[in-house]
């Protein structure tokens, strides 16, 4: 039998070795790893001039291959994610994750894309926990969106803001706040969030945190 294959799609640039760090830990040696990335072939002064969100566009979150954050206008990258899904088809990946929390537009694919998303809100609605989802936020322009995210499944959240492209205080001030706050379990809403920092904001709370990247991984790994 040959060796599966997993495809990963960044709305940023690949490799994203920050994501790796964590994934090849849970992904066995004799699945191969494949990564594609949406602005892979731009320069950063491309993609500020062109894929910059305008003032009332919803925008993305991601990291360029020299780990700086990037704003993506959602409309403007949806083709360039298409060019993912193609290339990663034609490598024969048995499965493709997209490597982002924020809405996905319906891609074209011999196989099964995984939105994590719609799997990973699902899942947390469904998961048995009472009261409030403490979510971790990115940027605080991206809050409305977010909340109407969670909102429309039927899950109250109370947000902080902290970019894990940022200074990892940030993050660890923000996990303060939900110390104190009546919340079940905390969702790191970006695939950027490390376990290096879901195990700090544990530390603070003393609550279960979830982080997307490992756990939709896990998930792919049951697929496969």
């Amino acid at each position: 039998m040959k060796n599966k294959k997993i495809g990963f799609i960044t709305i940023g640039q690949s490799p994203r070795t920050d994501i790796m760090e964590d994934v090849r830990k849970i992904i066995p040696e004799n699945i191969e790893i494949i990564e594609a990335g949406a602005l892979d072939q731009y320069s950063h002064d491309f993609i500020c001039k062109n894929f910059s969100p305008g003032e009332n566009d919803q925008f993305l979150v991601s990291r360029m291959r020299d780990g700086s954050q990037v704003e993506i206008a959602e409309e403007k990258i949806h083709s360039l994610l298409q060019n993912c899904v193609d290339h990663l088809n034609e490598k024969s990946c048995n499965i493709i994750l997209m490597m982002c929390t924020g809405k996905i537009p319906e891609l074209v694919s011999k196989v099964p894309i995984l939105p994590p998303q719609k799997i990973l809100h699902n899942i947390m609605k469904n998961i048995g926990f009472q009261g409030k989802i403490g979510v971790f936020i990115p940027e605080k322009d991206q809050e409305t969106n977010i909340r109407k995210a969670w909102n429309s499944m039927g899950m109250e959240i109370f947000p902080v803001f902290a970019s894990p492209y940022g200074n990892i205080d940030n993050i660890r001030k923000e996990a303060l706040l939900l110390d104190n706050e009546d919340i079940s379990v905390i969702f790191m809403d970006c695939m950027g969030y490390s376990e290096k920092m879901k195990n700090m904001v544990y530390e603070i709370t003393g609550k279960p945190v979830i982080i997307p990247r490992t756990m939709i991984v896990k998930i792919a790994l049951e697929l496969i």
